[in-house]
């Protein structure tokens, strides 16, 4: 049978959009020795098939995100935010939705 190419230990963190010390912390959890899995480090292919089984939704996640095309410097209602005080009221606009609080000085 033909040895799989597996990656490094960053490289499938990369690829499975978790970061480096989720990678690690997992591997460790399921029984893998934590000293050979140094960010350099090549992982087995018993290893990368653990973690194709937990995060493979994660990468799909990643892939769909990366094939939404959003035009470059696009304002989006998430982050307009805005807040206009009167002496007794404060209104906070998020997006499209405004919220009063009162004030009690």
């Amino acid at each position: 049978m033909a040895e799989v190419n597996t990656p490094r230990v960053m490289a499938a963190a990369r690829e499975f959009n978790i970061g480096k010390d989720t990678l690690v912390d997992f591997l460790v959890s399921k029984g893998f020795e934590g000293d050979e899995l140094k960010p350099g480090s090549k992982i087995s292919e018993e290893m990368y098939r653990v973690l194709q089984v937990e995060f493979q939704p994660d990468k799909a996640a990643k892939q769909k995100a990366e094939q939404i095309d959003l035009p470059k410097n696009a304002v989006t209602d998430f982050f307009l935010i805005s807040v206009l005080k009167t002496s007794s009221i404060t209104f906070i606009r998020v997006g499209r939705s405004m919220f009063s609080a009162s004030l009690n000085s």
